[in-house]
């Protein structure tokens, strides 16, 4: 069985450091899903998928389509998307 990870947010600051570390790890690909990013792939089994705001719908549905589903693969998914605005 093959094992996929999908990481969104992986260009924050709590993303490059979950991503630096869940790379190291045994998946035959991983999906760096950020915006600002060009797609490429940075090698044979990490791809970089630019993603727009993930509060719409259109856009959720397009970073999935990235993928293709196979009934032989395992998806992982890790999300540091969010985020903390303060204040007083």
């Amino acid at each position: 069985m093959k094992k996929e990870l999908l990481i969104f947010g992986s260009n924050g600051a709590l993303g490059k450091g979950v991503a630096d570390i869940l790379t190291q790890k045994d998946f035959d690909k991983i999906y760096l899903f950020n915006s600002n990013m060009k797609e490429e792939v940075i090698v044979n089994r990490i791809f970089r998928i630019e993603i727009n705001d993930l509060s719409k719908e259109e856009n959720v549905i397009a970073a999935f389509s990235k993928i293709k589903p196979d009934k032989d693969t395992i998806f992982f998914l890790f999300s540091t998307i969010g985020g903390f605005w303060g204040g007083q």
